[in-house]
């Protein structure tokens, strides 16, 4: 049986893509209610995260994010 060899530039994107550290999520606590002016604890709504989306940059990041953060099993939601 013949195995196919790859490209040498297909090779080494592989390589690298493979040897790459997995990133890591660097999460400040209560950046986004200081970048909405709310307190912290205070509820974000969706019209904040669309105006910190619209921002671009690390803002809408930390909106997506908190937009993400809103779908997951949080306990003591009453979810399971």
């Amino acid at each position: 049986m013949v195995r196919h060899q790859l490209e040498p530039s297909r090779l080494t994107s592989e390589e690298n893509a493979m040897s790459r550290a997995p990133l890591k999520l660097h999460v400040k606590k209560n950046q986004l209610h200081k970048d909405v002016d709310k307190t912290p604890g205070a509820k974000i709504t969706e019209a904040d995260i669309a105006k910190e989306k619209s921002k671009g940059g690390v803002y809408a990041k930390r909106a997506q994010f908190a937009e993400n953060a809103k779908k997951w099993n949080h306990p003591g939601k009453g979810k399971r």
